[in-house]
């Protein structure tokens, strides 16, 4: 399995690589907060959100570094991003959901490596039809939303291998139906390809069934996907590694004592 690369001595903030996030809202900030402060600790050459005022101001406060952009604005950011990140913490704004639409339409056509995250999952495929995506889009469910996924695809085998509970199979049909590579999340996270290359990851983190730590996860991957040449499907799986290499860092003996703003923390630490 390839390694997380670190940046170059040659490098810049440009040739490092650019993650545009497209999440948070004024309903739930805290989302953006966490997977911009993740994708810092990860290490990308710049992180720009879109995201409401009253969530920029509160990212900044804690993490200077990111750029906040208002909607209107992000345009030229979201093209020329090496990766973008979209849906953590959108809720049901009508608004946050139509710049969550563009941003995925955007990223899809332009081959751009996409991650798509909680309420942008909900966009497909009424708004986002699957022919508009592609293996470089990352969708990462849990089970609930990849469920909810299958049904509104209308793909019995999909719905049926997530109603067994197997991860691997789940990831995998929802990989095939979507053309998207799946990281379908849980205690056992399957990575699927739409190949039908499925691999699964069960570290022993029962710390991570707490509310944030997807997003968490979404800033890893998003990051990762802007800074590593592996293909998304590797890349997935790297920022599963890593996201529980945090957990267990904070965490070794799985009492489960700690919340995802204390695993933003800890990536840094995490090998």
């Amino acid at each position: 399995m390839p390694r997380v690369h670190g940046p170059r001595a040659e490098d810049h903030k440009y040739s490092r690589g650019t993650l545009h996030v497209v999440a948070g809202s004024d309903q739930y900030p805290g989302a953006a907060m966490l997977c911009a402060g993740a994708a810092v600790s990860t290490g990308v050459g710049m992180v720009t959100l879109q995201t409401p005022r009253r969530a920029a101001d509160l990212v900044l406060a804690r993490h200077p570094e990111v750029v906040a952009v208002e909607a209107d604005a992000a345009r030229s950011r979201l093209e020329s991003a090496s990766a973008v990140l979209i849906g953590p913490g959108s809720g049901e704004d009508q608004d946050r959901a139509a710049e969550a639409r563009d941003a995925l339409l955007s990223a899809s056509r332009s081959g751009t490596s996409c991650l798509v995250d909680a309420s942008a999952l909900d966009l497909i495929p009424e708004q986002v039809p699957t022919d508009e995506l592609g293996e470089h889009v990352v969708l990462t469910p849990h089970a609930g939303e990849a469920l909810r996924l299958a049904q509104r695809l209308g793909d019995a085998a999909a719905e049926a291998a997530l109603k067994d509970k197997d991860p691997a199979a789940g990831a995998a049909a929802l990989a095939n139906v979507t053309g998207c590579v799946v990281v379908l999340k849980g205690p056992k996270t399957a990575v699927a390809h739409p190949s039908g290359t499925t691999t699964t990851h069960r570290p022993n983190t029962p710390g991570l069934a707490t509310a944030g730590t997807g997003d968490v996860l979404a800033g890893i991957v998003g990051a990762l996907l802007a800074t590593q040449a592996e293909p998304p499907a590797v890349v997935a799986m790297l920022g599963v590694k890593l996201h529980g290499a945090a957990a267990q860092a904070i965490d070794p003996r799985a009492r489960g004592r700690f919340g995802a703003s204390h695993l933003v923390e800890a990536i840094r630490r995490a090998d």
